[in-house]
């Protein structure tokens, strides 16, 4: 799922505004990166997966035009070296576009995920879609529409998700819901590359969901989701004899789990820029706690690491389910930070603390970790 996300953080003259690091200032200087906690490793649990995706794009009446857009977009990018490329280590090659599924209705002011599987359903049962193992439908409803996914709104809490129905043994259909988000940059068609390379990447390598290709860890983590808060990738796509003007897509980086054992490489991938790794780590990454340990500070420390020269990195550590001491400072590559962890809720499970950091160098970096209760 691709969780919504608004951030705003000041990094030069407002949030982080004066040094919090445990060392003195340095100069900006290359220096080696320090011992970091392991990169998050990717397992696979022996499920299915989409070889080769063959994707039905689905709009509401009056979508029309972008719908067109979409289709062309899933068609380019399914064929494209990004998406090849991306998850090749996954066993996932390229896919086809199925064309455009214009709905004979209005979208409604508000739609529930057992109304996405209503219309999923009735497009099987009525051969507009041809469902195999590689079938992938992705409604796109319009802006004006409110999605419900339980008790979560659609843009408040999550931009899109992907699911499967059961029709009895191994017979399933896979679709997904990707969402226009107000307040997103770009035209429509760029708020939905963005989410569309997500959700149809995270069908293909985890159709059924966490049985494909999943992170080792508290939390199911896609291919996508553990990129989530890195940048987005802008592909240039030359004209050609169907398309006499270049377009320009943004798409999901995807995360490598080769890249991650080598632990030394940025595991987003493609990589937009030629630019060292650096991140500021909440080290360890997974801690386990105590059911009454609400309230009491946990020890930790914040590892900053880069290979190669960042210069100063400006961070702040944030989470909905508690706090960071200090949450915000300066740093250099090689810098080690003792902080404490204190949850507010006794909620059992994992909840997320997350570092989002800048280097005066080489742009940001984000860094999620969990806090157990178990």
């Amino acid at each position: 799922m691709l969780r919504a996300f608004a951030l705003s953080v000041v990094f030069a003259g407002g949030v982080v505004a004066c040094g919090n690091s445990s060392s003195p200032p340095m100069p900006d200087m290359a220096r080696a990166p320090t011992e970091h906690p392991p990169l998050w490793h990717i397992k696979y649990g022996g499920g299915p997966t989409q070889p080769a995706p063959e994707v039905y794009t689905v709009v509401w009446q009056g979508q029309e035009a972008l719908g067109a857009e979409v289709a062309d977009f899933n068609d380019w990018m399914l064929k494209s070296d990004y998406w090849k490329n991306s998850l090749a280590e996954y066993g996932i090659g390229a896919g086809s576009s199925k064309g455009l599924i214009v709905l004979p209705m209005a979208a409604p002011d508000m739609l529930t995920d057992s109304g996405i599987q209503d219309l999923a359903k009735m497009l099987v049962s009525g051969n507009q879609v041809v469902n195999g193992a590689n079938t992938q439908i992705a409604f796109v409803p319009p802006a004006t529409t409110t999605v419900l996914f339980g008790t979560d709104t659609g843009c408040d809490v999550f931009a899109g998700y992907h699911r499967h129905i059961n029709l009895g043994g191994s017979t399933n259909i896979f679709y997904s819901v990707n969402l226009l988000c107000a307040g997103e940059s770009g035209e429509p068609i760029d708020r939905a590359s963005r989410v569309l390379s997500h959700e149809i990447a995270e069908t293909a390598t985890d159709p059924l969901g966490p049985t494909g290709y999943v992170a080792e860890g508290p939390v199911a983590q896609e291919v996508s989701d553990l990129c989530n808060f890195a940048a987005g990738l802008p592909v240039d796509v030359a004209p050609d004899a169907m398309h006499p003007v270049a377009r320009r897509y943004w798409v999901q980086r995807q995360y490598s789990g080769q890249a991650a054992v080598a632990g030394d490489k940025d595991p987003c991938i493609p990589v937009p820029w030629d630019r060292p790794y650096w991140n500021v780590a909440i080290d360890p990454e997974t801690i386990p706690v105590a059911a009454n340990a609400t309230g009491v500070p946990v020890t930790a420390r914040l590892a900053v690491f880069a290979y190669g020269d960042v210069g100063l990195i400006k961070w702040v550590a944030l989470s909905g389910d508690g706090r960071v001491s200090p949450d915000h400072g300066e740093a250099h590559a090689g810098d080690t930070i003792p902080i404490t962890i204190t949850l507010s809720n006794s909620d059992r499970g994992p909840h997320e603390f997350d570092v989002f950091a800048e280097s005066e160098k080489a742009g940001g970096a984000a860094w999620f970790s969990y806090v157990t209760i178990q």
